[in-house]
């Protein structure tokens, strides 16, 4: 007995060695950051402590007035990992494979866009995406595949690729110089970021510790939108991606080499910040990765929550979901249903955007419209007059007519350019499942408990793509191997479906999967054909000399419409399939009437 309490002593000596030093870390951080920490007691993770995440604090309370001494944040999943081994473990899953549809294969390279849609590089001829566009793998590689690319990249660009990037990423800075910088401390690890101008070919750039770095979009000032980022060297150069006097270069600069070394150097300073620190092999994952736990998930409180800046400043200008049946706007992110919630943070990345910088007026932006097809084309006229992408019919060199699977391929003698500046769509996967029957469902495997009480509510990204499932040893969590429901029925014998549509086969499920993929997959297809037909026939009948200004306008509107719900959204019509259906067949008929309305004039 005494034997029990001598240990049962020592052990609560031990215990009250280890917390309560780690009480008073916590409690003199609550000094300057009480609502940090009061969010940290009361939450999930309120035995952790503010040196969990924030390395050097220690350091940092002996001089909080010297900021070379402030703490660093930590963006690496490992940390994470001790916690929460299973949802870490399926994050790094990989299952090679095609869907019905889409899917990913493992090098990407072996299945480019041109397999599906054959038309695509004549279709945006002239955008960097002719040079590759392959279906994306899965999160585990999200940065190192855009990193690889040989597309020209912009700090925009990253804000999807390093969550760290998004996370220090501002918003209406001050107006002519950003007015918080990151100091890259540490690049031993991250010595050669790769940056890649206006062409093929591969440039290396080492950015030496010491660099600072600032980045905000700015909303308040023409041009609107505008990307602000000034990148700072220890030998004094400064590069800008905006006119900024004393910048060495600039990435607007009339002079084009001074303007691509501008945009090489931003890129990479703004890539090796985002892995500044982590071990290349230790924290290899959340390099390769890129998109990291805390990006999803508040440490502080243990609830999700935004960083994506654009995404926050569009839901407070037009709510968490522009089209709610009710009529009424949620416009702050911790107000929202669950369900909106979920939504939105899967947003942070599958959404329509303006990222990078314009091929037409070379300005670099930052904006996220947050609206279904039809108010985008209005947004981006009143905004940015119909700038914020790309011109059509600029070519690339080489290209060839023989293989759909390799690099530059044109079908047949399938070039007719049109030279109209486009929109260039992004994966607008939140804003095309919004208001589909799946989201209005309210079925009782969807009953929630909310305020108190438990209610219905439709269909969420997390339901379908990152489902609940048993470990070994029979503890349920959420799995975050973010794939398409399709894989988790045919690799690992779960099906999400079963949630709503618990007393259907799963045969049965999968064919029904499949029947509304294969109707939307050959109605784009003749669309995608009469689109190509129509951008000939206005290429054709402006080199004959006839008036073409209506078509253009019309072509407009039928190119976004067929990318927009076939291209770039990534479920081929399953999130909406009623809405998908009627715009592409709206994109058939006005594709049509531009061939028609040519051959009479």
């Amino acid at each position: 007995m005494k034997r029990k309490l001598l240990l049962l002593a020592a052990a609560l000596i031990s215990l009250y060695i280890v917390i309560i030093p780690a009480s008073a870390l916590n409690e003199k951080c609550a000094g300057c950051h009480p609502v940090q920490v009061n969010n940290l007691t009361a939450s999930r993770h309120s035995t952790l402590i503010c040196d969990t995440c924030h390395e050097g604090t220690t350091g940092h309370l002996k001089d909080t007035k010297n900021q070379a001494m402030n703490p660093a944040v930590h963006f690496d999943m490992e940390i994470c990992k001790g916690c929460h081994p299973d949802q870490y473990s399926s994050f790094l899953k990989d299952v090679p494979g095609k869907t019905f549809y889409k899917g990913s294969l493992n090098p990407p390279s072996v299945w480019p866009k041109t397999l599906d849609f054959p038309y695509w590089n004549a279709i945006i001829d002239g955008h960097p995406f002719v040079l590759e566009t392959y279906e994306n793998r899965p999160m585990m590689y999200n940065q190192i595949d855009a990193q690889n690319t040989i597309r020209p990249k912009s700090e925009s660009c990253l804000v999807c690729h390093g969550t760290k990037v998004a996370y220090y990423m501002g918003i209406n800075g001050a107006v002519n110089y950003p007015a918080r910088e990151i100091t890259i401390k540490n690049t031993q690890n991250i010595t050669q970021a790769i940056a890649i101008g206006h062409d093929p070919a591969t440039l290396t750039i080492t950015v030496p510790a010491g660099t600072k770095v600032s980045t905000y979009t700015d909303t308040l000032n023409q041009p609107l939108h505008q990307v602000k980022t000034v990148v700072k060297l220890p030998d004094g150069r400064i590069y800008t991606s905006f006119d900024y006097p004393g910048a060495t270069a600039t990435g607007v600069d009339s002079n084009l080499t001074k303007a691509k070394e501008a945009r090489n150097w931003i890129w990479a300073t703004l890539e090796a910040m985002a892995f500044d620190g982590l071990d290349q092999v230790k924290n290899k994952p959340s390099i390769d990765a890129g998109v990291l736990c805390n990006m999803c998930h508040d440490p502080h409180n243990a609830r999700l929550r935004l960083i994506q800046k654009p995404l926050i400043w569009s839901i407070a200008q037009r709510g968490i979901n522009p089209y709610s049946r009710s009529g009424s706007q949620v416009k702050d992110f911790s107000k929202a249903t669950r369900q909106d919630k979920i939504i939105a943070i899967c947003a942070q990345c599958h959404v329509e955007y303006v990222g990078g910088y314009s091929a037409v007026d070379r300005i670099d932006r930052n904006f996220w419209p947050w609206g279904k097809v039809g108010e985008i084309e209005t947004m981006y006229t009143n905004l940015f007059d119909y700038n914020q992408d790309w011109i059509h019919g600029t070519g690339v060199s080489p290209w060839q007519n023989i293989n759909p699977g390799a690099r530059g391929y044109y079908p047949g003698n399938a070039l007719y350019p049109i030279n109209i500046s486009l929109i260039k769509s992004q994966h607008p996967e939140a804003e095309v499942f919004w208001n589909s029957v799946m989201y209005n469902a309210t079925c009782m495997g969807m009953s929630r408990m909310q305020n108190g009480g438990m209610m219905r509510e439709g269909a969420t990204c997390k339901d379908c793509h990152a489902p609940g499932i048993m470990n070994p040893a029979g503890k349920k969590y959420t799995s975050h191997w973010f794939a398409s429901p399709v894989k988790y029925i045919k690799s690992g014998g779960i099906n999400p479906c079963a949630r709503c549509h618990m007393n259907q086969p799963v045969s049965a499920r999968l064919q029904d999967i499949k029947n509304i993929q294969d109707e939307i997959f050959d109605l784009q297809n003749e669309t995608q054909i009469a689109l190509f037909d129509a951008q000939k026939a206005i290429s054709q009948s402006r080199a004959a000399g006839k008036n073409v200004d209506k078509e253009v306008q019309d072509y407009r509107k039928a190119l976004v419409r067929w990318e927009y719900y076939a291209q770039a959204e990534n479920s081929m019509g399953f999130h909406n399939r009623n809405e998908v259906k009627k715009e592409l067949n709206n994109s058939l008929n006005i594709s049509r009437g531009i061939v028609t309305s040519l051959a009479r004039k």
